[in-house]
């Protein structure tokens, strides 16, 4: 079906509660002493003298934030398999003046547009031509996108994606970890090859965007990122810099993505017309819902 060679969008939406108590006609007591933490060694703030791991983290920590944020334009293709071996290929451009909102185009062929997607602060909106459907969210959660046939949303939102291009870690991996060890060899099939003479870090997060482990090599630089629920991102950067080149993202269940960016600009500005994502008149929206 046609339908498979689209890059289809779709929403992990999340929940959120909150619980607030308070005591009404209580006279306030005494406030206790306060321990003294700074004697208490933070995980992720250890002596870099006294552990490796740390010195390691340390010199991740240093680069995580990459270049100041910029306009910039990707140009760049994206293959996908299934378990069974079938799969397809988009080219995308994907551009920005460095933040919100984003933009992204990918075709399935020569000037055979698949899917044109936007997102905006608290707002999404994709059009899918062969559709002739579009499909919008507004609220608090980034959309993440899912390709055909994977059944779930990948762990990125278009935005996400493009951090990790463009080497701004630290918008994606939190700044402390809770634990870090070190990778033994063949511990982790994704690295290919090197897995068997990787000389890094396996750090455990468990906060920010992307919670989960993080290998980091003896430089410092983000390598693999893996997640509890099957997901792992193979991260392989330019020759030069710290701009990634290609990403493997992958799942236990045998589906693969890989992203390869082929060039790169950055032009002085987009204006809000370029930025901009016009749905057809007459094509159908339609709210995105949860696919699971």
């Amino acid at each position: 079906m046609l339908r498979r060679h689209i890059f289809a969008i779709y929403i992990c939406l999340l929940t959120m509660a909150a619980a607030m108590g308070c005591t009404k006609g209580a006279v306030s007591p005494e406030p206790a002493p306060q321990p003294d933490y700074s004697q208490i060694a933070d995980s992720g703030a250890t002596d870099p003298a006294e552990d490796p791991a740390a010195e390691v983290w340390s010199k991740y920590l240093a680069v995580a934030p990459g270049e100041p944020a910029r306009p910039f334009r990707l140009e760049g293709s994206l293959r996908y398999t299934q378990p069974k071996g079938n799969g397809n290929r988009l080219s995308f451009y994907l551009w920005s003046n460095g933040g919100k909102p984003f933009r992204l185009d990918a075709a399935a062929g020569f000037n055979s547009l698949a899917v044109a997607a936007r997102e905006g602060e608290r707002e999404f909106l994709a059009y899918v031509p062969e559709e002739n459907k579009a499909y919008e969210y507004k609220g608090w959660q980034t959309p993440r996108f899912v390709l055909p046939g994977l059944g779930e949303p990948l762990p990125l939102s278009i935005g996400d994606m493009a951090a990790l291009l463009e080497g701004r870690y630290d918008r994606l991996f939190s700044d402390e970890y809770t634990l870090a060890e070190p990778v033994k060899p063949g511990a982790f099939p994704e690295l290919g090859e090197s897995a068997r003479k990787f000389d890094g870090y396996a750090y455990t997060l468990l906060r920010g965007p992307l919670p989960g482990q993080l290998l980091l090599n003896s430089s410092g630089a983000p390598v693999l990122w893996k997640s509890s629920d099957g997901w792992s991102i193979l991260i392989e950067p330019e020759s030069q810099g710290q701009k990634v080149r290609k990403l493997t993202i992958a799942h236990s269940k045998g589906y693969k993505a890989v992203v390869l960016v082929k060039d790169r600009e950055y032009p002085t500005e987009f204006n809000d017309s370029q930025l901009a994502l016009l749905v057809p008149s007459g094509v159908e929206v339609l709210p995105i819902k949860r696919m699971k």
